[in-house]
């Protein structure tokens, strides 16, 4: 059988995801090239390269840190990935930085893939695939979240997660469900659990508008009972102990659901780019009034935003209009979260995040598959019920326009924002000639297809693709900032230039710009890091005796006491002319062991040390080990009792010489690894009661 490149459908649809994964990101696939800045800086990259050296050098798990924090159930922390499967093997056979990059690449052509399969279920074929995948995966919405590794390649999985839950409703397959499960839970393992609530309700939303008469049903019970079965028996090692950190961490008391909620006005950046200014306005620094929004950026494209009211006045209502709308009101009433007051600070789950404008990920998805419906078949208008469609775009506004009225906080920026949403020098910026432009042609366009008049060339409708052609313009132009701000070149990027490192003791290191986990790239360990399940003890402990914060980011204390206290043997700075100086802090004793006893180490390493001592007493051993209910203390192979030293770890020796081994055990993910077990062979049970009565094949 002969293969025709130009008729084969696959070879095409490869062909469109590929071309425009490299028209946005080619550079990212060059060596040098990465996306930087931020979270890809202080955390991703760092706790990429130290997941690959702990396993390759050390030849052990990264459970514990001693590199972070006095010491750190790091895998605790599910933004690192280290209990992602995937995450795992890819940086094992690629490496730290050339995974991610396989990693993006292909989930970014599963997403795209699903996505045009789910499209051509719903009769849209490549040139509807293409402006949806431009639409959804290349907003800059999406590349202005590239530096978050875990939430690109957690929402690059939404198509995928929309076409399966499409194939349930239509039979119910057990590997359906797995799949489904597999995308919650890759989320999970990921650390993007307000991504996994944001998806398990546009999936709701999904079932509940295509699946409506038959919602209350087997079939929606046993999706319902089979998904969070599947999903605790793949998170819960992850789940269990990341509680536990949670319920120990500032965090829990100090989220504010309110933060980044949207004025009334802003929402109109899903169509207005660069209202504020340049770039440098969006990426979460104040805008030009003293108002300050992080996360902003939503630009979806004037013309993709146009086509999308045209459909949903001009054309007949079907259930996909009915999601997206949905997403739109969603949308709307959690980014305005601040000022709508539907929802107390008492919420379920709502009160466990900030930054709800991210459920624009769903209203994006809903506009990206409307309008690839348009563009796909744009000459059938319906005109019937206009009268009464009117109100899909009144209603919105006017719910927008109210809240604006009776602000009860920030009525005054939000004026302000008001007034600068059109600069004075407004005529002057390029952006906005091409913003009108844009604008121009997609209305000339429009207005073509209400008139029903077509511009054929051999008997094939242009005006179709004119529409392809303008979204794409029209997301490219304004996103080639975002995409330069984001993807830098980091070949001389170096984590610290660290003269003197000290391998397995503590230092201190003032003047070298850490922000973050780079801390992790060192030899030496450390008492400062980053991740938002710090304990709030170690946090109350740090900065009450003189450190600026617990990253170490800008002036820290110098005083001895405090560092010998905290176990530091060596503390560097830098001199006022810059130049680099070591400070020997050295005092009698170990940096580990408080008592002043004869002791020599057998093994110190990250969450595992040995060592023999000699006492002619009974006597407590304080250490400055940092506490956990997590660790297992053995003397001479005998397990012992321990305690808490505020922050450090305690315990009782007795006389003579003896060995003592203080060794990590992560408690938590072992009993998730148990439950996990038992769910698993319980929910093999159901299925196989459920098949022998017959419920399904």
């Amino acid at each position: 059988m002969k293969f025709s490149f130009h008729k084969n459908e696959l070879f095409k649809l490869f062909l469109i995801s590929i071309a425009t994964y490299l028209i946005f990101f080619g550079k990212f696939l060059l060596p040098n090239y990465l996306f930087w800045g931020s979270d890809a800086q202080i955390k991703n990259v760092p706790s990429r390269y130290y997941f690959y050296e702990r396993i390759y050098k050390d030849f052990s798990f990264p459970f514990w840190t001693e590199k972070q924090y006095l010491g750190f159930p790091i895998y605790a922390d599910a933004e690192n990935g280290y209990l992602n499967p995937i995450n795992i093997l890819s940086i094992l056979i690629f490496g730290p930085e050339l995974s991610y990059k396989v990693l993006h690449l292909l989930f970014y052509l599963l997403g795209s893939v699903s996505l045009y399969y789910y499209l051509k279920r719903k009769e849209i074929g490549l040139l509807g695939f293409s402006v949806a995948n431009v639409i959804f995966f290349f907003s800059t919405y999406l590349i202005n979240h590239q530096i978050h590794f875990n939430i690109i390649l957690t929402c690059y999985l939404f198509p995928v997660g929309i076409l399966f839950i499409d194939k349930y409703i239509e039979k119910v397959k057990v590997i359906y469900l797995l799949i489904l499960s597999a995308i919650l839970s890759f989320s999970i393992l990921f650390g993007t659990f307000q991504y996994t609530f944001i998806f398990a309700l546009g999936f709701l939303i999904y079932y509940l508008v295509f699946n409506f008469k038959k919602f209350i049903s087997f079939q929606t019970l046993f999706l319902g009972v089979s998904l969070l079965f599947l999903i605790l028996i793949q998170t819960l090692p992850q789940i269990i102990p990341s509680y536990e950190m949670y319920q120990k961490s500032s965090r829990e008391d100090s989220i504010n659901m309110y933060k980044g909620s949207l004025l009334p006005a802003v929402t109109s950046f899903v169509f207005l780019p660069y209202a504020f200014g340049d770039f440098e306005n969006y990426i979460g620094n104040k805008i030009k009034i003293d108002y300050s929004y992080t996360e902003m950026y939503i630009y979806a494209g004037i013309s993709v935003f146009l086509i999308y009211i045209f459909s949903l006045l001009f054309t007949k209502p079907s259930k996909l209009t009915l999601f997206s709308y949905i997403a739109l009101w969603v949308f709307l009433i959690l980014a305005t979260l601040k000022y709508n007051f539907f929802f107390s600070t008492e919420t379920p789950i709502i009160s466990l995040f900030r930054y709800w404008i991210r459920i624009f990920i769903l209203f994006l998805f809903g506009m990206a598959v409307v309008v690839a419906k348009f563009v796909e078949n744009p000459n059938i208008l319906d005109f019937q019920n206009l009268k009464k469609r009117i109100w899909f775009l009144i209603t919105p506004i006017l719910y927008l326009f109210v809240i604006q009225i009776f602000l009860k906080n920030d009525f005054e920026a939000s004026n302000n924002v008001l007034m600068q949403l059109i600069p004075n020098n407004l005529l002057e910026l390029v952006y906005f000639k091409v913003f009108l432009l844009v604008l121009v042609l997609t209305l000339i366009v429009l207005g073509l297809i209400f008139f029903n008049i077509k511009l054929n060339y051999k008997k094939v409708n242009l005006l179709p693709y004119i529409l392809g052609l303008l979204i794409l313009s029209d997301l490219f132009y304004f996103s080639t900032d975002v995409i330069k701000f984001r993807l830098q070149d980091i070949s001389n990027y170096k984590i610290a230039e660290i003269k003197l490192e000290n391998p397995n003791s503590r230092s201190t290191y003032n003047g070298y710009g850490l922000l973050g986990q780079e801390y992790l790239r060192l030899n030496s360990w450390s008492i400062f890091g980053y991740s938002q399940f710090l304990e709030e003890d170690y946090e109350e402990f740090i900065t009450g005796r003189g450190f600026f914060d617990h990253r170490g980011s800008k002036s820290t204390t110098s005083n001895e006491k405090v560092l010998k206290e905290l176990g530091v043997t060596k503390a560097m700075k830098k001199n006022e002319d810059g130049a680099e100086t070591q400070d020997d802090i050295k005092y009698s004793g170990s940096d580990l062991i408080k008592n002043n006893i004869q002791h020599e180490y057998i093994n110190r390493k990250s969450g595992h040390i040995v060592f023999k001592y000699s006492s002619s007493e009974e006597l407590d051993i304080k250490t400055r080990i940092k506490y956990s209910s997590n660790w297992e203390i053995k003397i001479n192979n005998k397990a012992v009792d321990y305690r808490k030293d505020n922050i450090f770890l305690k315990f009782k020796a007795p006389a003579g010489e003896n060995v003592v081994e203080i060794k990590y055990i992560p408690k938590p993910f072992y009993l998730g690894l148990q439950i996990s077990g038992l769910l698993l062979m319980l929910y093999i049970v159901i299925l196989v009661l459920l098949r022998k009565y017959k419920y399904f094949k």
